[in-house]
């Protein structure tokens, strides 16, 4: 299709129609970021991040909704996806697109709304023309790790874009999403177990089958993550989807390149270039460790852990009978996401376990939260070691005071040992402000 043919069908409101897409009622918490920069008079591009499939695109949708119900003028407004496939063989490039929008309403700015962007030639250096001239515009893409490390970095955009990171559904958000109210919390241990099992992605927040669920993850995010977003970086596409199932189901491990380069019978730097790729779709989400512990004292090297992005993700490219035995798991993903949506990337460490000689003294901390004047420390742990893992913090407890201490487990109520306090996943998940910083 020509591109002016796309854009006009893209944005029928320059024609005088109002048929929009139905976007749901409900907002996320990333909306409201964007609609306070809407109604603000920041000029910085917001750039929306974060993997496939949970909302990015209806929330550019709610946004675009907005605007023309407020009453912005609906000739300077503008909505494209870059990637829709009826613009193959041609990309169209955001200059083209702007350009054929109607003449606009005089004092009022031009509103533009770049859905996979990163599928445009040269987008980085026209968004920093469009900042410059005045346009308001708001940019997503699946890729969006690699298009921050790649091209937002430059000098040419410095100051001139704000990352918006969109993470799958938190809990309260699936809570609201599954209609169930304002459960006590008590009574929303069966929920959380749906929400490990499908809860990260708005669609299949009401499946009636997990297993079909697990299947419709695994295929799209395979086609479309690596198969679209990573192809045309020309990578060995086939290995690349081996590399990802495998980090899925080892989630939460350091990574042993030797290990993952004989399994797939690749080089260590093919490896190595592969998981750069696969980290860019915001799939795999690195855990660095906490480097204040003296090198020569570590049980294993400073390598970074890697997790799936969401525990569901676990569960889909587990193998069934893998399943049963999943659940610290689980456990640890859900942690780990629930961190990342409360505090910045550089403030989540591990902290690896020590020894002197061959004499271990001190184990591994799941999850070190560093804020500077405040620190949490947290265990996750299943299956009746709630108190062992207690003792491990308690003992360690020193080497990173003032700390809080939490060990988030699966069957004890909430209760305290030896200043350690112990929390069921449930009630940390459904009211995470009461817990954490």
């Amino acid at each position: 299709m020509h591109i002016s043919s796309l854009a006009k069908e893209l944005n029928p409101w320059w024609l005088g129609r109002d048929d929009t897409w139905t976007v749901p009622e409900y907002r996320r918490e990333p909306f409201a970021r964007l609609q306070a920069w809407l109604d603000s008079d920041d000029r910085q591009a917001q750039v929306v991040m974060g993997p496939r499939q949970v909302g990015k695109t209806v929330l550019l949708r709610q946004l675009l909704r907005t605007a023309l119900g407020s009453g912005w003028p609906a000739s300077n407004i503008l909505f494209f996806n870059f990637k829709d496939e009826r613009l193959i063989p041609k990309p169209a490039s955001p200059g083209e697109v702007v350009a054929l929008m109607p003449e606009p309403v005089p004092g009022v700015p031009r509103l533009v709304i770049c859905d996979e962007v990163t599928g445009a030639p040269d987008w980085w250096a026209w968004l920093g023309r469009a900042v410059d001239d005045g346009l308001r515009v708001v940019v997503a893409d699946s890729s969006a790790a690699t298009l921050r490390a790649q091209r937002l970095s430059g000098d040419s955009l410095a100051g001139r874009w704000t990352e918006v990171l969109v993470e799958g559904l938190s809990f309260g958000e699936f809570l609201a999403l599954r209609a169930s109210g304002s459960p006590q919390p008590s009574a929303v241990g069966p929920e959380m177990e749906a929400y490990l099992a499908v809860g990260g992605f708005p669609e299949h927040v009401q499946a009636d089958s997990r297993d079909e669920s697990w299947e419709r993850m695994r295929v799209d995010l395979t086609a479309r993550a690596i198969g679209i977003d990573l192809r045309h970086q020309g990578l060995d596409v086939l290995r690349v989807e081996q590399l990802l199932a495998y980090l899925i189901r080892n989630s939460g491990a350091q990574l042993d390149e030797r290990k993952v380069s004989s399994l797939l019978g690749a080089s260590r730097n093919a490896v190595i270039s592969w998981l750069e790729a696969i980290e860019s779709t915001l799939l795999i989400r690195r855990l660095e460790s906490h480097r204040t512990v003296p090198i020569q004292r570590l049980t294993r090297g400073l390598k970074p852990k890697l997790y799936a992005s969401e525990p569901s993700l676990v569960q889909a490219f587990a193998l069934p009978s893998e399943r049963p035995g999943l659940r610290a798991t689980l456990f640890e993903a859900a942690v780990f996401k629930l961190l990342r949506q409360r505090f910045r990337r550089d403030q989540i460490l591990f902290v690896p376990a020590m020894a002197r000689g061959k004499k271990r003294t001190g184990g591994e901390i799941d999850f070190l939260v560093d804020l500077g004047d405040q620190r949490l420390a947290i265990e996750v742990t299943t299956g009746g070691t709630a108190l062992e893992k207690a003792e491990t913090l308690a003992h360690r407890a020193a080497d990173f005071a003032p700390a809080q201490l939490l060990v988030v487990t699966d069957a004890l109520p909430e209760r305290e040992h030896r200043g350690v306090n112990l929390l069921p996943l449930h009630r940390l998940l459904f009211e995470p402000g009461r817990y954490l910083p």
